[in-house]
């Protein structure tokens, strides 16, 4: 019929060439015929190479067709087909017209299937299914979901959502069909075509993805004859893991040549039996076409961290793991790098894995430099191009480093400009004469480079690089041992917060540029910011001498504190740390804090709120209360759980005796309040000390525009 298209090399439409010709049920081989398109709806088969059809002979021909985009009706006048045979010299031997041809169904329009859950073995998968019918469908229709093998549905969660009546009494409903890969929805009104409707359904999803992973929605009339019908809804790849999946390194050397040794078990039988093996099955007159042959293309992939190397063919590697008590991969098998992306290796299986057993094979590879922050490899069990297992987060082993390094800065308020950073380091391997000591700090950082000193005998040359890389070049007089500590440092121009990501990088290189050491990712300091305000406020006067007093301290912060976002914005933590926050106070010879009693280091008179109506108290959970002790006379710390609020003021309350003679104090000290995270120090404050025998009108009421630090008392 003209819709139609022969599905012929070259027609639109067409994803194969099929075309058999068969003479008394035996197929003819390909070089005694031909076939040719015959404008858009035609094909001509043309005998070649002394083929001849004797008389009443049974002829069979197989190709494959396009149906376009109109739908046909068996015994309509417009889907009849025509069958002609012609001699060389163009005459008309045997002619048919007006062949009944078979029903072409009416195609959904941008069906689509949207998981929630590709978990494996996942049963909480409620799924979304989309779809618009291409003509109108008359009230009464159903809705038939047809799944792949392995996948499960369940019409007892059947949400309709998107589809007429799901608030009305007349809403859908759903019915488990002949399987429970299959489910049928009763529609009650119409579907107007070009309308996009919608339904969730929980999808029960199987161990591994299947190879033929097409999903079908099909919709009947009252009568059940199919009106619309989609079979080639992609699915959705279903996330499932090994049952183990092993890394191991023989070496540690950057930039070395490795062995890697790799275990896994796949949970599921990964099929490559057919890669060594010819297809079983013979085309014959009832089934002209072979179903594909399952496991051409199966492959264990191995993704590495970028920088490590993969050879061509994976250099020397063994099936199986020198003196492993585990199985080895199947003889036959292959190992193939990548062309583009030389940290990934293919390693072609040759027969099946069996589910359970567990594998261990070695490849070769070239060490990286270093590895990176996330230090994870991936593997992947694919069969023909379908991901049937897979985990993308296999610990990866760690590279030689400078085993032993400290960052040790001066000050590490926003910034000063005068912070001297020392870098003290220890490397397993030799410093030779004249190498090279990379330092390179995170964006913020500026480096002045006049002011570098080190341990080594002889002055250092310093060369910026950029504002926050500098070079420190050894003199061709300096050798440094293996294990043997040395430093260098330098003056640097703090930022005004802590960068992001805050990690600094030091590299080690000989004069020729001979890697000899590093160590990237390293955790810097946190950035500290001065109090907008910081009080100490008495709350009876006058504070006689050798007397104890009620103190309040009351401080404003740049930033919020105590909350787990700022935590987080502290480096060092490691992954799912969570935030610990502490405040120490400090006070100046001559005060003490008392303990509560003698049996405790608990403070005397804490509490978390200072007494003043703009200020909060700290932060207390029932989990994790908070506690003042006394760590020395003069020095408390504070710990504080984490708070939902984002805050500045807070104020808490704490007992502090003076010395009774007024030579004991030291009035030019000030007391010192320090808020710290996971021990790092993020703001300070400092305040004066109270009059001492004397009335006076305290200062406790803080004004002041936080964004440009105008700050007002009264």
């Amino acid at each position: 019929p003209p819709p139609s298209l022969i599905a012929l090399a070259g027609a639109a439409g067409a994803t194969s060439s099929l075309c058999q010709l068969w003479l008394s049920r035996g197929m003819l081989p390909a070089a005694g015929f031909t076939c040719i398109p015959l404008g858009a709806n035609g094909l001509e088969v043309r005998l070649q190479g002394g083929t001849a059809f004797p008389e009443e002979v049974e002829v069979q021909v197989d190709f494959e067709i396009y149906a376009g985009n109109a739908s046909l009706i068996a015994g309509a006048p417009d889907n009849r087909w025509s069958i002609t045979t012609v001699d060389r010299n163009a005459v008309v031997k045997d002619q048919t017209q007006d062949i009944p041809g078979f029903t072409v169904y009416a195609s959904l329009e941008n069906a689509a299937l949207v998981p929630q859950d590709v978990t494996a073995m996942s049963y909480a998968n409620h799924a979304e299914f989309r779809f618009q019918v291409s003509v109108g469908v008359s009230a009464g229709a159903s809705l038939v979901i047809g799944s792949p093998v392995g996948f499960a549905l369940y019409p007892l969660t059947f949400r309709p959502s998107g589809l007429p009546g799901a608030d009305t009494p007349e809403q859908p409903k759903a019915r488990q069909g002949d399987s429970l890969s299959e489910a049928i929805v009763s529609m009650q009104l119409p579907l107007a075509a070009s309308q996009m409707y919608s339904f969730h359904i929980t999808v029960g999803n199987p161990a591994v993805s299947p190879p033929d992973n097409l999903w079908v929605i099909e919709i009947r009339d009252a009568g059940g004859e199919t009106v619309n019908i989609d079979s080639q809804i992609p699915g959705f790849l279903v996330q499932s893991a090994f049952n183990t999946s092993i890394i191991e390194s023989q070496l540690d050397e950057p930039l070395a040549e490795n062995y890697i040794h790799i275990t896994v078990a796949v949970s599921e039988r990964l099929v490559a039996d057919s890669i060594l093996e010819r297809s079983t099955c013979v085309p014959t007159v009832e089934e002209p076409v072979c179903p594909p042959r399952r496991g051409l293309a199966t492959f264990i992939v191995v993704v590495a961290p970028e920088g490590f190397q993969f050879q061509a063919t994976c250099g020397y590697w063994v099936l199986s793991r020198v003196g492993s008590r585990y199985y080895g991969l199947p003889p036959g098998s292959l190992c193939r790098a990548d062309q583009d992306q030389e940290n990934i290796a293919r390693v072609q299986v040759s027969l099946s894995l069996e589910p359970l057993r567990i594998y261990e094979f070695t490849l070769q590879v070239r060490n990286a430099l270093s590895v990176p922050l996330d230090n994870v490899w991936e593997l992947r069990a694919v069969q023909d191009g379908v991901v049937r297992e897979r985990n993308a987060r296999v610990e990866g082993f760690s590279l030689r480093q400078l085993r032993t390094l400290r960052l040790t800065p001066s000050t590490t308020l926003a910034g000063v400009v005068d912070n001297t950073v020392t870098v003290q380091m220890r490397s397993e391997r030799p410093l030779s004469r004249g190498s090279e000591i990379l330092v390179v700090a995170p964006v913020g950082f500026v480096f002045d480079p006049d002011s570098a000193a080190s341990s080594f005998p002889n002055p250092v040359t310093v060369e910026l690089v950029e504002a926050s890389t500098v070079r420190f070049r050894m003199s061709e007089l300096d050798f440094v041992a293996p294990n043997t500590f040395f430093f260098v440092s330098l003056k640097v121009r703090n930022p005004p917060q802590t960068p992001t990501p805050n990690f600094w990088y030091y590299y080690i290189q000989s004069q020729f540029n001979e890697h000899i050491d590093l160590l990237k990712y390293y955790n810097g300091f946190a950035i500290a910011h001065t109090m907008y305000y910081c009080q100490v406020y008495p709350n009876r006067l006058p504070w006689d001498y050798g007397s104890w007093n009620e103190l309040s301290l009351l401080f404003v912060t740049r930033y919020p504190i105590f909350t787990e976002e700022a935590a987080q914005l502290v480096p060092g933590k490691a992954a799912g740390e969570q935030g610990s926050w502490s405040l120490t106070l400090v006070a100046p010879s001559g005060f003490r804090f008392p303990q509560l009693n003698r049996y405790t280091d608990r403070c005397s008179g804490f509490r978390r709120w200072g007494g003043k109506e703009s200020y909060e108290q700290l932060p207390e959970t029932q989990a994790n209360p908070i506690r003042c002790s006394v760590l020395t006379s003069r020095s408390v710390l504070i710990t504080v759980p984490t708070s939902l609020i984002n805050q500045t003021r807070y104020s808490f309350r704490i007992n502090a005796t003076v010395a009774a003679t007024r030579s004991e104090i030291s009035f030019q000290e000030q007391w010192r309040l320090t808020v710290l995270e996971s021990g790092q120090i993020v703001h300070l404050g400092s305040s004066p000390s109270p009059l001492l025998a004397q009335y006076y009108e305290a200062e406790w009421f803080w004004v002041g525009d936080q964004a440009s630090g105008d700050t007002a008392a009264a």
